[in-house]
Parts: C-alpha cells; structure tokens; sequence
C-alpha cells in the first residue's frame, strides 16, 4: 500500500493572502488608469496651503476681488468646500471684530456638514468678511490683539520658572468657591458683589454701573452688596431701575450701607 505523503503545514497557507494579491492588483489598475488618462488629467499650479494663506490675507486686508479669485482657485485644485468652510471660521475669529461675522461664518460650516450648499453660500461670506470691521480699525482692539500674547507669554514663562502667575483677587470668594463656602459656614460675611443675580451680580453690578458708569472692585465695598435697599430689591425681584422708580430714592441712597 503505497505511503501518504505528508503536507507541511505551513504549505496550506500561501506567502500572500487573497486580500493582499487583490489590493495589488487594484493599484496596478489604478496606475495603469491614471496613466491612460494623464492626457485629459485637469493640471495642478498651486499648493493648498498657499491658496489659503491668499484667502485669509486677501480678506484681512479687504480685496474682495482677490478673494473670490483664491476660492475659484480652490475650487479648481479640487479642495473641499467643507475645508475652506473651516478656514472662513479661522479668518472670523482671528480678524473680524463684530460678533456677527464669527455667526456668520460659523452657520456656512455647519450648514456645509449638512447639506451640498451652492457656491454662493461661501462666496457671500468671503464678500461679508472683507468687508467688515477689523481688528486693525480701532485703536482699542488693536492694543488687545498685542496685549493677550504678552499675557500668554507671561504666564508661560512664569510657569516654566515655577512661579505663581497672579494672586486670585478676595472678591472672587463667594459661596460657590471653596473659600467662600468654608467662611459662610462659619458664619462670615462673604463677598458677594459680583455673584449669581439674587445674590448680589445681576442686581450689585446695575447698581455700580449705574452709580460709577464702570464696575470696578476698588470703587466698591463688600458691605455694599448687603445694603438694605438691595436686600429689599431682591426679595421683591425687581429691576434695580423699577426699584428705584418704585421707592422714588436715588442710586447713591441705594448703595448707601450708612443707612443699612
């Protein structure tokens, strides 16, 4: 009887799976397509990144017609509407002062997540973008723009030298921070100027703003925030306008804690 010839395990399994030999042979055909079709193949001249650096600057500085130029660019380099979305939203909150224009910008990205919007969507925005206020325009936002980087680089620095950044100011201490709460179970008065609305904050803050056109710690006490008339004003939950309307008196004898 003639011998069984014995398989080696290892013979059962080829050196490429299925798998692999197919992905093979779909770049092979890829490549091969792509060669074929290089005649008709729609040519490339710029980088992606380049195209939005020439957006974002060209809104920054208000060339509306250089604008809508590097969106067709971008369009032509095949560059995904939803990518120039999110660069609109970059280009809002780095230069653009009012509010507005971050909604603005903001709503076409989510919108574009949702639905294929039409191309005049985005170019609407591009056009409200150059054209609205910037950081540069007033004296104001242009000073802020500088000062939050030496902040950050403060703090930073500060950090890396295991320094302590800023000692936390005491009228930060009301009942909803740990110091605040430990004193007020001890019986202490907290401070509560600047706290949630029927504490002090809604009602305290109208009544400085009122009294000094500013809401500043220094111009004001702790005792002001347990003065009668804002005791009063908070049990009855009226405006700090009604109050004083109702009770025909002044805003300095509101805050006035000589009569408390």
């Amino acid at each position: 009887m003639p011998s069984k010839k014995s398989v080696s395990p290892v013979s059962l399994f080829p050196e490429k799976t299925n798998t692999e030999t197919i992905n093979s042979d779909i770049k092979l055909k890829a490549k091969k397509k792509v060669k074929e079709e290089s005649g008709s193949k729609k040519v490339s001249f710029y980088n992606k990144y380049d195209l939005i650096s020439l957006l974002i600057k060209s809104i920054r500085i208000g060339d509306k017609e250089l604008a809508i130029q590097s969106y067709w660019l971008m369009k032509e380099e095949n560059i995904p509407e939803y990518y120039i979305a999110k660069k609109l939203v970059q280009s809002a909150s780095e230069d653009c002062i009012l509010p507005e224009a971050f909604n603005y910008a903001m709503n076409a990205f989510l919108l574009i997540k949702e639905l294929k919007i039409e191309e005049n969507t985005l170019q609407r925005v591009i056009l409200y973008l150059c054209q609205t206020e910037k950081i540069y325009h007033t004296e104001e936002e242009h000073y802020w723009e500088l000062r939050k980087i030496q902040i950050r680089e403060k703090t930073k620095q500060d950090y890396q030298h295991n320094k302590k950044p800023l000692e936390l100011p005491d009228w930060i201490y009301d009942q909803y921070t740990a110091k605040g709460s430990a004193q007020k179970k001890r019986g202490d008065q907290i401070d509560r100027r600047f706290s949630g609305v029927y504490a002090g904050s809604g009602l305290f803050c109208r009544a400085c703003y009122l009294k000094y056109q500013s809401i500043k710690p220094k111009q004001t006490s702790k005792k002001q925030a347990y003065c009668k008339h804002l005791e009063q004003c908070q049990k009855e939950k009226i405006t700090i306008d009604d109050y004083l309307t109702k009770h025909k008196i002044t805003i300095d004898e509101f805050l006035d804690i000589d009569n408390s």
